[in-house]
């Protein structure tokens, strides 16, 4: 079967997602849509895809398209997830699949009703050396997992307007880069979340900026993490256990795990080409093919519980956007 693949959303993210499906075997892309029907044929112009549409449904509705990879800003994954399910679409939704939890619960419940697959983009759970970390974990390696440390900061330098700082856009650090420090944590650490503490500085427009976040799980291990839209920070993660450590550096797009005891340390590596995405797309292709609705590795469990997460902290420090 030849997989057709359309893409919601012409920005910088869905440039990276065409670069990266020259490394997948299987399918091709074959339609763009944007809002602005200019953006959508310039887009297809620059990356070689046969079909360019003004406006989302117009490619909802294509017949020739089987899966949807939707890049567009976080307020509008809901709608659009929803609209493509409706269409019979497999959808590969970027990370995080919705604003809430309460969205992301629909989402999955129409996806369900549809029978159609549907998938959160979380690349970080299907990279290589993360999953030879979370292996690592679970034949003992470092023993038990009390505490892990990650962070993703980035200096973005934007103007109010930017969907970064639009509060009507649910911008803020925390939907595009708290997601991953937080995801991790609850890869590693398989435990509920007793309680949570968080620190916070906003921006001018009243987004969150950086934000300090401790995770206190039921087992008594702890995740301190960090996000921030201010300050660029190293993107590392350590995995801290009884008896050992794994470093994940740039853990986020990771291509290096590292497993340190007093007995050994041994280093795993991914050399490919592509930046990561690839893997995700192989991913749905594959579970395309099987027929199957949900991936066993990105689960509707472990992205509900993230965004449970998310919840949880913004609630904490009191952000809420004006559409909710």
């Amino acid at each position: 079967m030849e997989i057709n693949w359309g893409i919601i959303g012409a920005g910088y993210i869905a440039g990276q997602f065409v670069k990266d499906y020259a490394h997948v075997k299987d399918g091709q892309i074959k339609a763009i849509a944007s809002r602005s029907g200019e953006k959508a044929e310039s887009f297809a112009d620059e990356y070689g895809i046969e079909k360019a549409y003004e406006g989302y449904e117009n490619l909802f509705k294509d017949e020739d398209i089987h899966a949807v990879y939707i890049a567009t800003p976080h307020n509008l994954h809901y709608e659009n997830t929803l609209s493509a399910i409706k269409n019979k679409k497999a959808v590969l939704c970027e990370k995080p699949a919705a604003v809430n939890a309460q969205q992301l619960k629909e989402m999955i419940e129409v996806a369900k009703k549809e029978n159609v697959l549907f998938m959160e983009a979380m690349w970080t759970y299907l990279l290589p050396p993360v999953a030879q970390a979370k292996q690592w974990i679970q034949s003992g390696e470092i023993g038990d997992v009390k505490l892990i440390q990650a962070d993703f900061g980035v200096h973005m330098d934007f103007p109010p307007e930017h969907r970064i700082n639009n509060p009507e856009l649910a911008g803020g650090g925390l939907l595009d880069l708290g997601i991953y420090p937080v995801s991790l944590a609850n890869l590693v650490i398989e435990e509920e979340i007793k309680d949570i503490q968080v620190m916070a500085q906003f921006t001018e427009t009243q987004v969150d900026e950086t934000t300090v976040m401790h995770l206190n799980y039921n087992n008594g291990a702890i995740a301190q993490l960090i996000s921030s839209t201010k300050n660029p920070t190293a993107h590392e993660a350590n995995i801290y256990g009884t008896r050992g450590r794994i470093y994940l550096p740039y853990f986020w797009k990771a291509r290096k795990a590292k497993l340190i005891t007093p007995q050994k340390e041994i280093i795993y590596e991914d050399t490919r080409d592509a930046l990561g995405y690839n893997y995700e797309i192989e991913e749905m292709n594959e579970l395309i093919k099987k027929d199957a609705k949900e991936s066993n590795t990105v689960t509707y469990a472990s992205s509900l519980r993230n965004l449970v997460t998310l919840d949880r902290i913004r609630e904490k420090i009191k952000l809420k956007y004006p559409f909710e």
